[in-house]
């Protein structure tokens, strides 16, 4: 049997978009459903990334922060701290995790959205094989000493 869902995550943050907030955040209230993911980054976290990407992401925080009063009115939450701008595709290195991670409050819920995928499973012609590099990171040893470092629990 399939459940409600618990929290609302939008394929490229559309639910943050204020008219479709407008929207689904009563929808999402009357459905018991109070999570929802928030991907608010301070800039400089992600102002290496190639220009036309930051400008997409320039612009989500625009709509972000236009849609926080909007979730707010229907008793939505989200963790205190996003981060995941800066570290999608070739940009997922375990350099820039240690250099964000150390940015992190010292306490309190971090939201960290990852897009993975294993080189082999998808052709080089596909959109998502750039996300290989996030796996391989993840995957990697490095990463399990990363979290030790920053005494991070995944959750």
């Amino acid at each position: 049997m399939i459940g409600v869902p618990t929290h609302v995550d939008g394929h490229h943050h559309v639910d943050v978009e204020p008219p479709v907030a407008a929207v689904l955040a009563p929808l999402i209230a009357k459905l018991g459903i109070r999570r929802i993911r928030m991907p608010i980054e301070e800039r400089v976290h992600y102002a290496h990334i190639e220009p036309s990407r930051r400008a997409w992401a320039d612009r989500l925080m625009i709509s972000a922060r236009e849609s926080i009063p909007i979730y707010a009115a229907y008793g939505c939450r989200w963790p205190c701290t996003f981060a995941g701008m800066g570290l999608g595709w070739e940009d997922c290195t375990s350099d820039r995790l240690r250099t964000r991670f150390a940015r992190l409050p010292p306490a309190g819920i971090a939201e960290y959205m990852v897009h993975v995928v294993r080189k082999h499973d998808v052709p080089p012609t596909d959109s998502g094989y750039r996300r290989h590099y996030e796996y391989d990171t993840l995957a990697s040893p490095d990463f399990t000493r990363i979290l030790t470092e920053f005494d991070i629990t995944l959750a």
